[in-house]
């Protein structure tokens, strides 16, 4: 696990502060930074922010109302993930005071780097994408040269700027106060085809009676972005399975999916670009553990520059201690338990070196710890810039791993899967109003109760007024 140095930036109308830390972050009481001198609604904790094994997860105490996650009411509980360049909003009761935290996993450039650009000084310039229409500020990307984004949606139209509105243009991201903005350059985006994953699926079809089609899935549109951990939720007979074959390329699907500007098929011919673990069992009972490595190491690698005897030799053991099976070597398969079974099956992926993974409800049948330690396992494959996808029945074991939740919904009208939602964990509660991710399905209902069309409606609908995908 590679070692991180984190920060938050604190922005206030009186400027920017460089908030280091190493473990843990308290929000409130007598934390370190003194935000709570002179703030009488921060004299208890309302935020904690945690090291964990799988980066860093920030959690809602009791108490404080006004805590705004990348725009969204932040629900109490968590932990929920932190990546970088996440916006924490909190402000007082009244609204009258107000700051914000914007987090960096790596702090080391401290606050150098921030400018400050005052209301009255934007009005003589034509460099930043912000104009004066009747007497407020409103930031217009028509101004700019580069799309501007709130919380990783596009703008489409002009927008208010309120103090406490976090913009970004292009690589500079806008941080508003009271009398002007902040500005800086240390958040840039990946370029746009870097790691990207665009999924634009018209529908996925299959022919039924007298030769006519039924469409299972139909209009999904998203991107995913590498290092990303992103769960599959919907009811059953949404399309989850359908939709994850359709994406991974086992199944064929009206439309394009393209990773980095290239085709599936381009991928595959590459080598190693593609990892995916089936529901079912697939391993040879008989055949050792380290065997089962070689043998998926030879298929995957044959033919790149990791063909070579001595390099999977080193891959092997590299993966075994990664999946913790250093010293089960020589069991067979059919010794080993099911949560080793699981890690076994995740390794003869892994070891191809897949920039793709994707996984049908791996978690299935294990007991909790066992499921825990397997998607810490994921997330760290994540961390290094993969794009891990997996259907799950049981996320709340993990939910705050996840950096992007895809739920589907089966319209009762068309008995045709849909998006229903795609966002972060913390917005996908919000939507739904629940607080479990496993309420999510419930949330939807079935049968006289199904309330599928309305979430795809509502969903498709925000979309539209937001401009793009998220």
């Amino acid at each position: 696990m590679k070692t991180m140095t984190a920060c938050f930036y604190l922005i206030t109308d009186d400027g920017v502060q460089y908030l280091p830390f190493a473990d843990r972050f308290l929000l409130g009481g007598a934390q370190e930074g003194g935000l709570a001198a002179g703030r009488a609604w921060l004299e208890k904790p309302c935020i904690d922010v945690l090291r964990t094994g799988y980066g860093y997860g920030i959690s809602r105490l009791p108490g404080q109302q006004n805590l705004l996650f990348n725009g969204t009411q932040l629900p109490e509980g968590g932990p929920y993930r932190l990546t970088h360049g996440d916006v924490l909003f909190a402000g007082s009761p009244d609204m009258q005071d107000y700051f914000l935290l914007l987090f960096a996993e790596n702090g080391a450039q401290g606050q150098a780097g921030w400018m400050h650009l005052s209301y009255r000084e934007l009005e003589t310039s034509s460099a930043f994408p912000f104009r004066l229409r009747d007497g407020s500020w409103m930031v217009d990307p028509s101004l700019s040269g580069a799309p501007v984004k709130v919380y990783g949606s596009p703008l489409t139209a002009e927008t208010p700027v309120y103090a406490g509105s976090v913009f970004r243009c292009g690589k500079r991201l806008f941080a508003a106060v009271r009398d002007g903005l902040f500005y800086t350059d240390l958040f840039p985006e990946d370029p746009a085809e870097d790691g990207i994953l665009h999924i634009d699926i018209e529908n996925r079809s299959i022919r039924k009676f007298f030769f006519r089609k039924k469409k299972l899935i139909e209009n999904i549109h998203l991107d995913v972005k590498k290092g990303q951990m992103v769960l599959i939720l919907g009811q059953a007979g949404a399309g989850k399975t359908t939709f994850m074959h359709a994406v991974n390329g086992y199944e064929k699907a009206e439309g394009t999916i393209t990773y980095n500007g290239k085709t599936l098929e381009e991928i595959r011919k590459e080598g190693g670009g593609i990892g995916f673990v089936p529901q079912g069992d697939l391993l040879r009972p008989g055949v050792s553990v380290y065997n089962t490595l070689r043998n998926a190491a030879r298929l995957k690698l044959a033919g790149t520059e990791n063909d070579d005897p001595e390099i999977i030799r080193q891959k092997i053991a590299a993966t075994l201690s990664l999946m913790g099976l250093t010293g089960k070597e020589k069991d067979l398969v059919s010794k080993l338990s099911g949560g080793e079974k699981k890690r076994l099956a995740v390794a003869a992926e892994y070891i191809g070196d897949p920039k793709l993974f994707f996984l049908d409800e791996p978690d299935s049948g294990l007991d909790g710890p066992s499921a825990e330690r397997l998607m810490a396992l994921l997330r760290h494959i994540a961390d290094e810039g993969r794009i891990v996808m997996l259907i799950s029945h049981s996320p709340d074991r993990a939910g705050s791993m996840f950096d992007r939740v895809i739920v589907l919904g089966k319209d009762p009208r068309t008995q045709c899967g849909g998006l229903a939602f795609y966002g972060s964990y913390p917005k996908t509660l919000e939507f739904f109003g629940v607080s479990k991710l496993e309420a999510v399905v419930d949330a939807i209902g079935n049968g006289k109760e199904n309330r599928a069309a309305e979430f795809i409606g509502r969903y498709a609908a925000m979309q539209a007024e937001r401009g793009g995908v998220e």
